[in-house]
């Protein structure tokens, strides 16, 4: 568990995979820019059986409030297998809790404790053009914008450009000081 200001980062705990499915099933709650993409409770919990969504080159980890209500999720991954670094996926589940910054410090955080945790020159957060909230959140998080990628995701009935942006190494606070600079 990582505790920042006003978020907590955890493993996910078996307990949890019904609530999580709860406030993801509504796909159209998800916003216009999240895939309409289903995971069922099957799915998530034979995800869950084979590692506890802790693996070394994919994980997930839970963000919650300070009273532990479910808040969203952030986890990395391996973007394409010849390139060193993890792209970060990033989500809020209810659209009442968007915009109160709890991203912006998960994000901040959660990038410290991977270049802690692993031999990373780089992470990149990929955000579909037009999603000015989430560009903001990596932004205020310290990543770069780099490019476009041009029409590369198929997603709610169109193709849709995919901005990228990046934080290095010597970019990124301590994880120490990502906790303690929390308020964004």
């Amino acid at each position: 568990m990582i505790e920042g200001r006003n978020i907590i980062l955890r493993a996910m705990r078996a307990g949890d995979i019904e609530p999580v499915c709860r406030l993801t099933e509504h796909v159209l709650e998800s916003g216009e820019y999240w895939p309409l993409r289903m995971v069922s409770e099957l799915q998530m919990r034979k995800k869950f059986e084979e590692n506890g969504m802790l693996g070394d080159d994919e994980s997930m980890l839970l963000i919650t409030d300070k009273a532990g209500n479910i808040l969203g999720n952030i986890g990395f991954f391996k973007f394409m297998h010849y390139a060193e670094g993890y792209e970060i996926g990033y989500r809020i589940y209810a659209p009442q809790e968007r915009g109160k910054g709890y991203m912006t410090e998960a994000l901040r955080i959660f990038s410290a404790w991977l270049f802690e945790l692993k031999p990373l020159p780089r992470l990149q957060v990929n955000v579909l053009e037009g999603n000015d909230a989430s560009a903001r959140v990596a932004e205020k998080a310290g990543y770069s914008y780099e490019g476009t990628l041009r029409r590369l995701v198929f997603s709610h009935g169109r193709y849709h450009n995919l901005r990228m942006y990046s934080l290095l190494r010597e970019e990124c606070p301590t994880l120490s000081e990502a906790i303690s600079n929390g308020n964004v």
